[in-house]
């Protein structure tokens, strides 16, 4: 696997991080990284973790991580264990009490992130950045 380059990937690296595996969609690729706890729980797990990157598009942008059990037809397979969606949502109005609804890219693709890390200390911790 590729080593990973970047400020935030120096940062969790000496955190411990280690590359846990990649995937690549419409030519961009996606560099995974987890703890060593993480890498175990998610080897141990008897089905895959579904990680769901959310990007919200608003007057500001929010990133957020969720992960859950669900199936998920539409993810991307990291591994047998990890599969990750990528959810670029926005407001229908400039404020955070409006409805979600889906954020209509004219490329998609581009808003697949470079870089997730996941953690793993009884509950699942992730971040992801571009």
């Amino acid at each position: 696997m590729a080593r990973l380059h970047s400020p935030l990937v120096d940062r969790h690296r000496t955190s411990g991080y280690l590359p846990y595996g990649s995937v690549r969609s419409s030519g961009l690729s996606l560099e995974v990284a987890a703890t060593r706890t993480a890498a175990a729980e998610l080897e141990r797990r008897p089905l895959p973790l579904l990680v769901e990157l959310e990007v919200l598009f608003s007057c500001l942008i929010r990133k957020s991580v969720t992960c859950s059990d669900l199936p998920e037809e539409d993810a991307l397979v990291v591994t047998d264990a990890l599969h990750v969606v990528v959810r670029p949502r926005r407001f229908d109005l400039c404020a955070t009490d409006g409805a979600l609804v889906p954020f209509e890219a004219t490329d998609p693709a581009r808003l697949l992130p470079r870089f997730l890390f996941l953690d793993f200390d009884g509950d699942w911790s992730g971040e992801f950045s571009f």
